[in-house]
């Protein structure tokens, strides 16, 4: 469900990205009548801000692209699953490529670099839990963690009787993307960050993996990986979202990969560099002042990311990305894989249109003129 409010004009308190980056360093949160911080303002190093096209293809423009995916999917699936194929084993499938070995491995690339990785341990993990009975598609008690710099720390949980450390796992996840998936990144995107975690209980109570979401970054700022996409596959109706870009790597210990999945891929073009944008305070204040006063929210971090806003359903494009203060509100977990459900706040830092997204549900766009 879509609901469009309003549209703002354009915003007239911009700053230089110096004077930007000046007032982080010793900016503090104050609650108001809707929105309490339950973080402090991350010191992010903003030395450039860019805005860049971006589009997402549902086919394979030419035979090139087709061979490509073909040999990743190849490559993959020797890398990481152990197993060694000939590109004649790989079978086309709509606009993505596969292999697979049913119940014992799957690798999948599509034409937008989305991808997934499920290897034998992650098929073996289901086939084990599946004979004791014990459903492992995650239950409303898994834990959210947030790196933030202060809720990750320390934490551990008992994964098949090992004290597994959050921070341990999710920073090995962090390295073995940046060194195993750097091809399926724009050139654009300079690196990946650790964005969340969760702790996945099983239905006999017990923690069994560990999701970690990773986002790539553009000198420092995050692409964004919280955000709306829109389930209604009629691509003749237009709509309004924030599209999210992610890869998720589930754990079963600190360092055995069980799946990994890249989501939501765009391509990437068209840098431009922009020197003024909206400062955090003015964000906070425009957050407040746009959201009505009966709804409250507790909010758990804040940070400048990279978001695209798309009003094509197939995203397509050509859309942009632009830079955007983002206010994560709520998290709740859902009971499938990959089910971080997050409720997010955009301030648009050029223009100062907002945009409140309740992920897998809607986007609404406000106006607090």
């Amino acid at each position: 469900m879509i609901f469009v409010l309003s549209s703002c004009s354009n915003n007239d308190n911009l700053k230089e990205i110096s004077e930007i980056s000046e007032e982080m360093k010793s900016y503090k949160f104050t609650d108001t009548e809707n929105l309490h911080f339950e973080c402090a303002p991350i010191l992010q190093k903003l030395d450039k801000i860019y805005t860049f096209t971006s589009k997402s293809p549902s086919e394979f423009n030419d035979d090139a692209e087709r061979e490509e995916a073909i040999q990743r999917v190849v490559k993959y699936s020797e890398k990481f699953c152990g197993q060694k194929i000939d590109k004649t084993q790989v079978v086309a499938d709509g606009s993505s490529y596969l292999y697979e070995e049913p119940d014992q491995l799957q690798i999948t690339v599509s034409a937008n670099k989305s991808f997934s990785i499920a290897t034998r341990s992650y098929f073996g993990l289901l086939r084990k839990n599946s004979e004791l009975g014990i459903n492992v598609n995650g239950t409303d008690q898994s834990t959210h963690i947030i790196f933030n710099g202060k809720d990750e720390s320390g934490k551990t949980y008992i994964i098949d009787g090992k004290d597994i450390n959050v921070k341990t796992a999710a920073e090995y996840a962090q390295k073995w993307v940046k060194d195993n998936l750097s091809d399926m990144f724009d050139p654009v995107e300079d690196g990946v960050e650790i964005s969340d975690s969760i702790a996945v209980k099983s239905s006999d109570g017990k923690y069994y993996s560990f999701h970690v979401r990773i986002a790539s970054t553009v000198s420092g700022v995050r692409i964004n990986e919280n955000g709306f996409v829109d389930p209604d596959p009629n691509p003749s109706v237009t709509t309004n979202f924030i599209r999210p870009t992610y890869i998720d790597v589930e754990m079963s210990d600190e360092k055995t990969i069980l799946c990994t999945t890249g989501m939501f891929r765009t391509v990437k073009t068209d840098k431009n560099e922009i020197t003024m944008i909206l400062p955090l305070s003015e964000a906070v204040k425009k957050a407040a002042e746009g959201l009505a006063p009966n709804l409250e929210f507790n909010v758990k971090d804040v940070r400048l990311k990279y978001c695209v806003h798309s009003t094509n359903k197939t995203n397509k494009g050509p859309n942009e990305y632009r830079p955007m203060w983002c206010f994560l509100l709520e998290v709740t977990e859902g009971n499938s894989f990959y089910s971080v459900v997050t409720k997010d706040l955009f301030v648009d830092a050029i223009d100062g249109t907002i945009y409140l997204s309740d992920s897998k549900q809607m986007t609404c766009e406000i106006c607090n003129e």
